[in-house]
């Protein structure tokens, strides 16, 4: 679809379409000449931000534009501070998609009214989970979010598990949640975790 738009709208020659991290890689040498890509938050079950890292590395000639339909905290967020030229939402209109492509194009960077707006109405959240909780709970609410238990986010952060702990509890209790349900539901819902990535620790052991 955005490669028919951009054929047709700005007769712009297309150099392919992936719908996956791997075939994306695997095609790099060919795109690595791109003037611009369109790249999504979230392709499938997975985010693209270590992709765009790649991308940045590998390719970068390629001015990227985020296009994506991802209205999450915690991913608008993170994919804010990639700083990447060019930030639209799939539902705004094609023209504003011919605009982005034109303006990032030329050099400059474009944001949509919509993304904009996003962004201004996270920041006014004033329970927005960047205002309540330090870097290391943020990173703790990813690793809980996805089912691991104390003693496994105490191994993959480097803390004691009585630290762990403290921290589980801090965050329940500054976030307002009461339950290990309500507290993965919490991380799904703003972005902390894929759907597909919860369960990803085993049973707990506290």
């Amino acid at each position: 679809m955005l490669a028919k738009t951009l054929k047709q709208g700005l007769r712009a020659e297309v150099v392919g379409a992936f719908g996956s991290e791997a075939e994306l890689l695997e095609q790099l040498p060919k795109i690595a000449g791109a003037d611009i890509g369109l790249v999504d938050i979230r392709i499938g079950d997975h985010d693209c931000f270590d992709l765009v890292m790649r991308l940045k590395a590998k390719a970068p000639k390629v001015r990227l534009i985020w296009v994506t339909c991802v209205v999450e905290g915690v991913m608008m967020q993170r994919a804010w501070a990639m700083g990447l030229p060019g930030f639209i939402h799939k539902n705004d209109s094609v023209e504003e998609l011919i605009t982005a492509v034109q303006q990032v194009a030329a050099g400059k960077t474009y944001v949509s009214a919509s993304v904009r707006a996003r962004r201004e109405a996270l920041n006014g959240e004033p329970n927005l989970y960047s205002k309540i909780l330090s870097g290391r709970e943020q990173e703790l609410l990813e690793i809980f979010g996805k089912g691991f238990s104390n003693e496994e986010a105490a191994a993959q952060v480097g803390l004691s598990m009585q630290t762990v702990k403290t921290h589980r509890r801090n965050i329940m209790a500054r976030l307002g949640l009461h339950s290990e349900a309500e507290l993965q539901a919490y991380a799904v819902k703003h972005g902390f975790v894929l759907p597909t990535a919860m369960g990803s620790g085993r049973p707990k052991r506290r």
